[in-house]
C-alpha cells in the first residue's frame, strides 16, 4: 500500500497551521510525510490509519473541550460561598469514575458512612462504555451521553447540577475531563478534586497514583484542618 500527502497550497497555509495546532503534530514531532511513511511500512496500514485517526478526532475533541472549560472558567457559578469544613457540610455531591467495580465499591462506602453521620450524599458516576446500564444503585452517565466536545449530558447529569451543595467532591486521585467539567458547573460553597492546572477546585490533592481509599484519607485530613474557601494544595 502506498499512500502519499501532500502539503495544502500556500492559500490554506494559515488553516493548516490552526490544524496542525489541534491535531498536536507540532507538539508531538509528528509529520504528514512521516505518518505516510508509518503506513507505507506498517504490517497492517488500514488498521494503522484507523489508529492515527481516531487519535486525530480525540485530539481534536479535546482541543474545543478545553476551549469550553476556559469559557466557562470566565463565567463563574453564582454560589453564595461561606466557610465550610467535613463537620459542618450537610449535602454532599461526589463525582467519581463508576467503571471500575472496585471503585465503585470503596465509593459506595463512604458514600454509607457518611450518610450514617448524618450528610446527604448526591453521588454521580461516570460509566467509559456505550452501554446504557440502569442497573447501577447510583445515578451514571455513559460516553453516549458525552456530546462532540466531551461535555456530559443527559438527565442524571441535570439533576446533580441542580442541587447546591455545601462541599462538592471529585473522589478520584487522576483528573477526568468529563467529571472536572461537571464540578466546574456545580453549585458548591467549597469544592475539593484531584490537582489540575485550571482552578475548578478549592482545595487539590496531588496524588495521582494512589488509591482511592487513600485519597479519602488525605482529603478528610485537609477538610478537618480548614475553614475556607480559599485555594490550597495537598
Amino acid at each position: 500500500m502506498h499512500i502519499r500527502l501532500h502539503p495544502p497550497p500556500p492559500e490554506r497555509s494559515a488553516l493548516f497551521t490552526i490544524l496542525r495546532r489541534v491535531l498536536c503534530i507540532e507538539n508531538s514531532g509528528y509529520s504528514f510525510r512521516r505518518l505516510g511513511g508509518e503506513l507505507q511500512h506498517a504490517q497492517n496500514p488500514a488498521h494503522a490509519y484507523n489508529v492515527y485517526a481516531m487519535g486525530m478526532i480525540q485530539n481534536i475533541r479535546e482541543y474545543f473541550h478545553q476551549r469550553f472549560l476556559k469559557e466557562a472558567l470566565h463565567k463563574p457559578v453564582p454560589a453564595s460561598r461561606k466557610r465550610v469544613n467535613l463537620n459542618t457540610s450537610k449535602t454532599i455531591g461526589i463525582l467519581f469514575d463508576a467503571t471500575d467495580q472496585v471503585s465503585q465499591a470503596q465509593v459506595m462506602d463512604y458514600a454509607d458512612a457518611l450518610r450514617l453521620s448524618g450528610k446527604r450524599v448526591h453521588l454521580l458516576g461516570a460509566v467509559d462504555t456505550d452501554h446504557e446500564d440502569g442497573s447501577f444503585p447510583f445515578p451514571s452517565f455513559s460516553r453516549k451521553q458525552i456530546d462532540w466536545a466531551l461535555r456530559p449530558k443527559g438527565r442524571a447529569v441535570e439533576q446533580f447540577l441542580e442541587t447546591e451543595y455545601d462541599l462538592l467532591v471529585h473522589l478520584n486521585p487522576k483528573p477526568k475531563l468529563v467529571l472536572d467539567f461537571i464540578a466546574l458547573q456545580a453549585k458548591a460553597h467549597l469544592k475539593v478534586g484531584p490537582f489540575l492546572d485550571q482552578n475548578i477546585y478549592d482545595l487539590m490533592i496531588d496524588n495521582p497514583t494512589c488509591a482511592i481509599p487513600v485519597f479519602i484519607r488525605e482529603m478528610e485530613t485537609l477538610l478537618h484542618k480548614t475553614n475556607t474557601n480559599k485555594y490550597a494544595h495537598a
